[in-house]
């Protein structure tokens, strides 16, 4: 009786493992499309508006989103608030790295950090431009990682399930 409840354990242990992993990849793909979201709002905002970036992280803060970009611009609107002499680039890449490591790629990070440095453009049509570059390079990565998800979401699952019965007839 002992046995089959610790083959139970293991296989439960390895099925939420898969889980974990197949819900990180869901996690990804939300943020990625949020992302690209808060981009086109920005775009906007700065487009038809004379709007300071506190400002549009107000606007952006009424917008529901996944929890991280939701902690994202919480933790640079917060940051702005603040009398710090901080720069606009250190906060946008603080609130980066504290928001998404961990969920996102290096790679799709590096593309939200690159962002951070719209305040090097005095003029509004290259921040606007930078702000599309990086939606458009957002679009082409959250394309590529939706492209085969389902398929790894079940692959990460039945993998887990494997290896736990695996495991089990070893243990057995």
């Amino acid at each position: 009786m002992l046995g089959f409840a610790g083959g139970l354990l293991i296989l439960s242990g390895c099925f939420v493992y898969g889980m974990t992993y197949s819900i990180r990849l869901k996690k990804r793909i939300e943020i990625l499309r949020d992302m690209i979201n808060v981009f086109d709002r920005m775009k906007g905002f700065m487009g038809y508006s004379m709007l300071e970036m506190e400002d549009i992280f107000i606007r952006l803060d009424t917008y529901e989103y996944s929890v991280a970009v939701n902690g994202f611009i919480k933790s640079i609107l917060i940051e702005l608030k603040k009398s710090d002499i901080e720069t606009f680039e250190q906060i946008w890449t603080s609130a980066v790295k504290k928001c998404f490591t961990g969920i996102l790629k290096s790679s799709e990070i590096s593309v939200i950090a690159q962002t951070g440095r719209i305040s090097d453009y005095l003029d509004k049509e290259n921040q606007i431009k930078l702000i599309e570059s990086a939606g458009y390079e957002l679009k082409e990565i959250l394309s590529t990682v939706k492209e085969g998800a389902p398929d790894k979401m079940k692959a990460y699952i039945i993998t887990g399930l494997s290896v736990g019965l695996i495991l089990v007839i070893t243990l057995i």
